[in-house]
């Protein structure tokens, strides 16, 4: 139930994120990333900065680590490329978010 629940509120806000004009990051390769990022931290507040780079580095960090000894680097790189490819950074936070509760269930 929680995540047909999550499901759907993840969908009302890539609906109503995708209206906003919001900028999105573009993964495409390393100059289109480099630039997206730079876009999105010029508007940010410094508060909304650190949550930023602190949401990135999170995924970055738990895909990296869960594909240990499973994929190359290349591979780990362009499946998180893909995923968040036409992101917002709203929505980079949410799945921030699920990655740290996915981060915990490991923990246990």
């Amino acid at each position: 139930m929680k995540k047909t629940v999550m499901a759907i509120l993840f969908s009302i806000t890539l609906l109503f994120s995708a209206c906003s004009g919001e900028p999105t990051l573009n993964t495409t390769d390393d100059k289109t990333l480099t630039s997206s990022i730079k876009i999105f931290m010029e508007k940010l507040s410094p508060e909304d900065q650190q949550k930023f780079q602190q949401a990135f580095q999170s995924i970055y960090m738990f895909e990296s680590l869960n594909a240990f000894g499973k994929k190359s680097r290349v591979q780990v790189r362009k499946d998180i490329a893909d995923k968040l490819n036409g992101k917002t950074v709203k929505e980079i936070i949410i799945i921030s978010q699920d990655t740290k509760k996915r981060m915990k269930k490991y923990k246990k």
